[in-house]
Parts: structure tokens; sequence; C-alpha cells
């Protein structure tokens, strides 16, 4: 059975990669890849990151484009001031600045992790959950990455709310919090259980 997730009217089957709208009759394929990760930037800009590549509509999926990106996108965020940041492989966090039409490579913080989230607090710090190193976070837009804790973890849910507290799903060991932007971390459950993904509700 398909995974589908509805948002805005838009129904996307996540696992090959087909969308459609309202009502789910008539299906467009954009790739026959699979879909890790989906971003709504809250006005009419949807993103899908693929394995590999991203498509991207900026009329709530009436079209779709898709931009050179050849690496697998396995999560998307975008800062205050409107730039989108995609977490790929081997360390890559790519990054626009027009809403997906173009990106350009950021540092690499590792050539053995993948990117799997990513969020961004209201100063502009990035936070890239890795498969398998923990957290890295970047106050300069990517160009430059140092490690944030939970090094030997995979962290992939990783969610900010607005007082700028962090919380991490590791793939090991559960859901931990950092209130001081990653250098000190508390286990906050529940333990020794690996968890996937993380959503912050409304507070």
């Amino acid at each position: 059975m398909k995974a589908r997730i509805v948002l805005a009217g838009l129904v996307v089957s996540v696992l090959s990669g087909f969308i459609t709208q309202m009502q789910a009759q008539n299906w467009t394929s954009l790739s026959t890849g699979l879909i890790p990760t989906i971003f709504y930037d809250g006005s009419t800009h949807v993103f899908l990151g693929m394995r590999p590549g991203m498509v991207v509509s900026s009329d709530l999926g009436g079209t779709w484009s898709k931009p050179s990106l050849n690496s697998p996108m396995y999560a998307i965020a975008v800062d205050g001031q409107g730039k989108i940041y995609a977490g790929s492989n081997k360390g890559n966090v790519f990054v626009s600045a027009d809403h997906g039409l173009s990106w350009t490579p950021g540092t690499s913080f590792g050539p053995y992790m993948n990117t799997c989230s990513l969020c961004v607090d209201t100063t502009g710090v990035i936070y890239a959950g890795t498969n398998s190193a923990g957290v890295y976070a970047s106050s300069d837009h990517g160009l430059n990455w140092h490690q944030a804790g939970l090094s030997t973890s995979g962290v992939c849910g990783l969610v900010v709310n607005s007082r700028n507290i962090l919380f991490a799903a590791t793939t090991d060991s559960g859901v931990y919090r950092s209130t001081n932007g990653g250098t000190t971390w508390k286990l906050v459950g529940p333990p020794s259980v690996g968890i996937q993904k993380l959503i912050l509700g409304p507070h």
C-alpha cells in the first residue's frame, strides 16, 4: 500500500514518486525514485526531496520544475531570510536563495555521513542531524560547520522551538533536548529506543 501525505490539497505518494491534487483521481509521474522528504514553506512553494534530486512547485503542485541536483535529498528547511537548505549525502547541505530554482553546495562536514534532518533556529543557526555522527551546526548559511553533540548517534529527527530549544530523535537511544545550541544534551525519553522523526506541535 502506498504511503500518502495530504498537504494544502496536494497528495503525494511517498513510495512511488507520483503526485495528484484534491481527490487523488489523476496521478502524474514526477520520478520513479523514492521521496524521503516533503517541505511546504507556508505560502505556495512545495519541495519534494528525491533519490536522486528534487522537484519544486511554486503553485501548490499545479506545475513542477526539477533543479539540476543529482544527489539524494533527505531533509529540507528554511530560515527567516527565505533561504532554503537541503540535506544530502556525503555531509553536504545545499543552499538556495531563489525558492529552489538554483542551488549552491555548502561545505561538507564529512564524506561518510548523510544529512537526514535539518532545522534552523530564530538566530539563523542551521542544525543538521546525520545518520551516524550526531548533530552539526552552522552560523554562516552552511559555509562552515562544527560538531554539536550526540556524536555517536544517528539523528534523523531534529526540531527547534521558538525559544531555540533543540530536540533530537536518535536512532539508538531515545530523544534528547539541548537548551544551549547543542553544547550539552539531556535525555528526555524514551531511553534505549530508536526514533526516526519528531514533529513540533503548537505551544
